[in-house]
Formats: C-alpha cells, sequence, structure tokens
C-alpha cells in the first residue's frame, strides 16, 4: 500500500468509526461502547503509524494535519525523565473544557514497580470536577509553570500533574500511562511513595500542588495550626481543598480556654476510636466533631498559666469552615479487626451546606488476595464506576458503595460543583 493510500484510508476509517458510533455513544449505551470505540480507534492507528514507519516519514502525525481527528499520543514510557522535571516543557497544544467532557472515565494503566494505591488516588484526583478545572485552565497554566520554578528542591508536581490532565481528558484513548507523575512522586515522597495509607498519600499530593503554587506560604500551610486564620492566603484551590478544624484545650481546674487554634488541611482524619470504646457505631455526619479526636489525646496534662500550675486540660476539636472539596480519612489504627463501624450518606449537610458523595476507596481485607478498589461518580453523566488498577466497570450496586468495612478514604463535593 502507498503512503498516501495509508493516509487516506486513516482518515476514511476515523470519519466511519465516529459516524457510526456518535448516536449510540450519547444514548443509554454510552457506558458500555465508549471504551470499547476508545480502544477500537487506538488498534486501528497504532497499525497504521507501523505502516507508515515504512515510508520513514518524520512527523507520525502527518497525516491527519488537515482532519478534525488526532492519532493518539505514542506511549509515555519513552518521556525523558529530565523533561518531566524541568516546568519549561511545552505541556500540549490541546485545549481542554472540563465543562463539556462527555466521555467515560479514562482507564490509568497501572505500571510495573509502582504503587498501586498511589495510581488509584491519582485516578481520583483526576475525576475531581472542581479541582480540574482550576489547573485545565489557560490562564493558571503559565502560573502554575513559573511559580513551580520557585520550588527550591528542584522538581515539580504540578506540570506534570497539569500534563496528565490535559492529556487524558483532550486525548481520544480510553487507556493512559501516568508514568512521568509516578516519577516525578517516587523522587518527592522518596521512602514514603511506598505508604499503603491513602490519607498520607492524599494529603502529601495536596500539600506539594499548593505549595508549588504558593511558595510564600508554604511554611504556614505545612505546619498546618494557626492560631489567626487572617494570617492564611484566600486563594481558589486553598478555598477549594482545604478544610478548617477549630480546636481549643480546655483547663479543667479554671474551665479557661488556654490555648484555640486552627487545623488547615486537605485531608481530615477520622478517628474511629473517639469515645474510648464506648460506642461500635458512628455516623459521619451526625458524630463528625467527636470523631476529630483521637482516643488518648481528648485529654492531657500541661501547665495552665491562670492556675499557675500542672493542670489536666480537655481537647474538643469541631468543624469549622468546609472547603468544596472534602476528604475524610478513616483512621483505624487503634480497631485493626474492623469492629467499629461507620456509616456515611451519598448526601450529607456540613455547615448547612450539602454535599455529595463522589468518591470512596476500599482499602484489600489484610487476610485476602484482593486489591484496592475506588468507586468514583462521574461528574459528566453522573453514573458511578468501580475501578481496581486493572479495568473499569458501571457500578449500579450502592451496598458495594455504602460497606464501610474496609473504606479509607471518602470524598465529598458541594452539591452542584461535580
Amino acid at each position: 500500500m502507498e503512503k498516501e493510500e495509508v493516509i487516506q484510508q486513516a482518515r476514511k476509517d476515523a470519519e466511519n468509526l465516529w459516524k457510526n458510533e456518535l448516536e449510540s455513544l450519547f444514548s443509554e449505551k454510552i457506558n458500555e461502547s465508549l471504551l470499547d470505540l476508545m480502544k477500537n480507534i487506538d488498534s486501528k492507528f497504532i497499525n497504521y503509524e507501523k505502516q507508515l514507519n515504512t515510508f520513514k516519514i518524520d512527523n507520525k502525525n502527518s497525516m491527519l494535519k488537515s482532519s478534525p481527528f488526532q492519532i493518539p499520543n505514542p506511549s509515555l514510557s519513552s518521556s525523558n525523565i529530565n523533561d518531566i522535571y524541568n516546568p519549561k516543557v511545552e505541556l500540549t497544544s490541546k485545549k481542554v473544557d472540563i465543562s463539556k467532557i462527555k466521555k467515560m472515565y479514562v482507564k490509568l494503566i497501572p505500571l510495573n514497580d509502582t504503587n498501586p494505591l498511589i495510581n488509584l488516588i491519582i485516578q481520583c484526583l483526576t475525576n475531581i470536577k472542581t479541582f480540574c478545572a482550576y489547573y485545565v485552565n489557560p490562564k493558571k497554566e503559565e502560573k502554575i509553570l513559573s511559580k513551580s520554578m520557585q520550588n527550591p528542591n528542584g522538581v515539580y508536581l504540578g506540570p506534570s500533574y497539569l500534563k496528565l490532565l490535559i492529556d487524558i481528558w483532550g486525548d481520544l484513548r480510553g487507556e493512559y500511562s501516568p508514568i512521568e507523575i509516578h516519577k516525578v512522586l517516587k523522587e518527592l515522597m522518596r521512602n514514603n511513595y511506598n505508604s499503603n495509607n491513602s490519607g498520607f498519600i492524599m494529603k502529601f499530593i495536596l500539600d506539594q500542588l499548593y505549595s508549588e503554587l504558593n511558595p510564600d506560604n508554604n511554611q504556614q500551610i505545612n505546619l498546618e495550626y494557626a492560631k489567626d486564620l487572617s494570617i492564611l492566603p484566600s486563594n481558589k484551590i486553598l478555598n477549594a481543598s482545604y478544610s478548617y478544624i477549630s480546636a481549643k484545650k480546655i483547663c479543667l481546674s479554671c474551665h479557661n480556654i488556654v490555648d484555640k487554634y486552627y487545623i488547615v488541611s486537605p485531608v481530615i482524619n477520622i478517628y474511629l476510636d473517639a469515645n474510648n470504646g464506648k460506642s461500635n457505631n458512628f455516623n459521619l455526619e451526625n458524630n463528625l466533631n467527636d470523631l476529630l479526636i483521637e482516643r488518648g489525646k481528648e485529654k492531657i496534662i500541661d501547665n495552665c498559666i491562670a492556675c499557675k500550675s500542672q493542670q489536666e486540660f480537655n481537647i474538643t476539636k469541631y468543624f469549622n469552615t468546609p472547603s468544596e472539596i472534602i476528604i475524610f480519612y478513616i483512621d483505624r489504627k487503634n480497631d485493626p479487626n474492623h469492629n467499629i463501624s461507620l456509616s456515611y450518606e451519598f448526601s450529607m449537610m456540613f455547615k448547612d451546606k450539602k454535599y455529595k458523595l463522589v468518591t470512596v476507596i476500599k482499602d484489600p481485607p489484610s487476610n485476602k488476595d484482593a486489591s484496592y478498589i475506588a468507586y468514583i461518580r462521574s461528574f459528566s453523566n453522573h453514573n458511578w464506576y468501580s475501578y481496581d488498577n486493572r479495568d473499569i466497570k458501571l457500578c449500579n450496586n450502592e451496598n458495594e458503595k455504602s460497606d464501610n468495612k474496609y473504606a479509607s478514604l471518602l470524598i465529598y463535593a458541594r452539591s452542584g460543583s461535580n
């Protein structure tokens, strides 16, 4: 087959594939048909690329310059690690409008020698509309790159995360290999890269992204404890993902509040042993303030300025200011056998604002050969999908998502934002 014939056949197949499938893609069968279509397009174009290589064409994408269809990008495994760490690297010419995305979740292909839990968390982050819309915005891209240059450690997560979002939502493929962002996280996290704590990993990623964009306020956020909220900067990414918890230290002798501070964090720890085992059943919405206190840390011995002696202090915490996205980590370090039950609803009220559950990550049972699994609510069609690092499946069984025994991470989004 001649070069021009290959080019014409590629264009013809692309047009026919979309023409024949367009009606069904936006019908009730969208969930079942779209991923198959993506794989079909991938396989055909890969074959065409191989044929064109025989003509020694330097630019593999030249065949579609006059066509609205694109050949999928080559595998990212060939990326140069120096480009990954260099925030000046050109990301892409594609522009993505998150509000107009109408396709299924992109499957992030598991890689060898990578932490499967991190892959799962990346998958969840790429499907939070409010969070992604902040990054996939032409006005923010230049800021992300320029601010990242001020990061003193020389390794930048922001550009690789931005590139990941643009690539997966701006491409025709149904699968994507996130090798670049894994390489960056390995360098940044070092020995913590293989952590099995979903709350720690999520917090690390969000703290890193925020600190790169706001290097001047990096120290304040990393300290977490703020005496005065006015010292914290006000910006969209902080308001979108960082919630505020009020904490007080009260002397049980003189009843004075001797210390008041705020915990500012993108991940809220929920301790299922909050009442020292007095109850084995908790509801996230009704018992939230009690669940913020870790067993053994609700009372401490310290010096009281008013009493001028050592006294017993009571620690109280309450949910102060929720963000647009609320992330709860279920801490079971004092409940290793999963005896305590935590119930959560698909819709909850936090500080008089309605939130909807958009993600549930479950850890595998320690005594079973199972894998991490995430249940993610689509922001385009509002269906739920399960993802286990192997495949994405439509999930209509509410019991799977609400079965709380092994839930480790819950993500809620303000109603209407995701």
